[in-house]
């Protein structure tokens, strides 16, 4: 009975047909509410020149439309109409139809989309009616007349990518088709997410990702196996990324941010599921549902890139899955998420942050959009914004650097990214940030003896240099603010020695007042601002 009125039910909210039920009991009854967008009707719409008939409609499966067209003469051509619904509670923008090459196995025929345009917005539960006609893109004589293919809607929120199932899924090796919702109905020996984590373009969103483990062989401990149960990781050292496998006869969890690895170990009995986050550019686990556990910091990579997160092997370093980790278990309530932060991003959390932090408002005094320097004087900047002269010594301040591109290899180690020092007095009072070898150096000195200093290192992006009141703090990236040394009150900073030479960028000003110790790069978005 409950059977019947599950079947009603569905029948009567917007599903007008039901062309095949596959039902199986294992003991375990779910309702997948499927909140994605669906394509939820696939027909042969028309064609010319060709029987209609030859061409079918083999499975749709969330946003995968798999078909068969053929075509028959260089300007046969075949429609089929997709319905899609967005069945979230989120506004869905359509970003293109993707597929992977291994599913589209005849590239002379191509295929446009009518009635749905890219970044047209699906609210939620609207539906949109679009047609793709398939055409030859070149023809010849002994062209192939049929196309395979699975062709995927690609769909975003303004909270990101989404990969899911709920349900079994059987990995069984490499070759060896994967069994279960995940697979749907393809011939795929591992899953590609098409989410790529550690990207340039998704550095600072939130993820996390999920994963139970219904049952896998023990021989595969025993025989010392390598299977990769999760991979997103860029194969080349310092290994940036995360990834489950089985190796060395336990579960190997490793956890990089390109700099410094973590790596976890568990008996292969201990781990029945998994759950990975990075949360404002932090990462952390929890094994069996337990508690959250800090991993690693990964707001700064040492570089970005494009490794998409796979199921069920690992990818070597050009993005080939490695045949010697294919993995073999089951898999149960597998996902993948990709979100924006609560903020825009870090950088506007970050930016909220520092002037919080300065507790008054300050007035922008100099911007710059983008500035490169070239390692010779003309390239240098004088903002005339004198930080230490008898009118501003004591007011706050900040100076805001973003560092696109810095010459660390040239031979002056001394070159100078910001200078408000007076360099005519032996005591040399002001601030400047210098650039040394294997980073920065960040000093204040008050011209009387005391100074504090801070290294920042070498592949910072955003460099906060920030007085408030008379103490000096700094804060870079995704960190948190620090105190420049251990000295950081200059409340004593004696008034005589305030001096009237202009803040620069890309520099330092000698004793004769012209640019010296010059950097080679680019900086974009600098400012300076002061209180009142």
């Amino acid at each position: 009975m409950s059977l019947i009125m599950l079947s009603t039910l569905l029948l009567g909210i917007g599903y007008a047909s039901i062309s095949d039920i596959n039902l199986s009991l294992n003991g375990t009854a779910k309702l997948d509410k499927d909140k994605s967008v669906l394509i939820t009707d696939a027909s042969i719409l028309s064609s010319s020149g060709v029987d209609s008939d030859l061409s079918t409609i083999n499975n749709y499966f969330h946003t995968n439309l798999d078909s068969t067209i053929e075509l028959d003469g260089e300007t046969s051509t075949v429609t089929v109409q997709v319905k899609l619904l967005n069945n979230t509670s989120k506004d869905m923008a359509f970003k293109g139809i993707v597929y992977d090459e291994n599913f589209y196995d005849n590239e002379n025929i191509t295929y446009e989309l009518s009635g749905l345009n890219v970044d047209d917005v699906l609210k939620p539960n609207d539906e949109v009616t679009c047609t793709l006609t398939f055409k030859y893109s070149n023809y010849s004589q002994d062209v192939e007349k049929t196309l395979s293919s699975v062709l995927n809607f690609h769909f975003e929120s303004g909270e990101g990518a989404d990969y899911s199932f709920d349900g079994l899924c059987k990995f069984k090796g490499q070759g060896k088709d994967i069994e279960g919702a995940c697979a749907n109905g393809q011939h795929i020996d591992y899953i590609n997410t098409g989410i790529s984590l550690f990207s340039e373009e998704n550095y600072s969103k939130d993820f996390e990702m999920y994963f139970e483990i219904d049952n896998i062989d023990p021989s595969r401990f025993r025989n010392g196996q390598v299977d990769t149960v999760f991979h997103s990781l860029y194969e080349n050292k310092p290994y940036p990324g995360v990834l489950l496998r089985i190796q060395n006869s336990k579960w190997l969890l490793q956890i990089g941010n390109g700099i410094t690895n973590k790596k976890i170990t568990f008996e292969p009995e201990e781990i029945t599921s998994v759950k990975i986050k990075r949360v404002l550019g932090k990462i952390y686990y929890s094994i069996n549902g337990g508690e959250d556990i800090f991993a690693v910091d990964a707001h700064v990579l040492s570089g970005y890139f494009n490794n998409p997160t796979v199921i069920g092997t690992a990818l070597d370093a050009v993005g080939n899955p490695d045949s010697a980790k294919f993995l073999v278990a089951d898999l149960v309530d597998v996902y993948v998420r990709l979100s924006d932060t609560g903020f825009a991003d870090l950088d506007e959390y970050y930016e909220n942050l520092v002037r919080e932090f300065m507790e008054e408002p300050l007035t922008e005094v100099y911007s710059l959009d983008s500035h490169t320097f070239n390692g010779e004087a003309e390239s240098g900047l004088n903002t005339n914004v004198y930080l230490f002269s008898e009118q501003n010594y004591q007011k706050s301040f900040r100076v805001t650097l973003t560092l696109d591109s810095i010459n660390h290899q040239s031979q002056t180690n001394q070159a100078t990214l910001f200078n408000a020092k007076d360099e005519s007095n032996a005591t040399y009072p002001g601030l400047v940030l210098r650039k040394k070898t294997g980073g920065y150096e960040l000093s204040m000195k008050d011209g009387l003896g005391q100074s504090s200093t801070a290294t920042i290192p070498s592949d910072v992006r955003k460099i906060n240099i920030l007085r408030k009141g008379t103490k000096y703090f700094y804060q870079y990236d995704y960190n948190d603010i620090e105190p420049l040394g251990i000295n950081n009150d200059f409340s004593s900073y004696p008034a005589s020695n305030c001096f009237e030479i202009g803040a620069t960028f890309g520099s330092n000003i000698n004793e004769d007042g012209n640019f010296d110790r010059m950097i080679s790069g680019t900086l974009t978005n600098m400012k300076i601002s002061i209180g009142s």
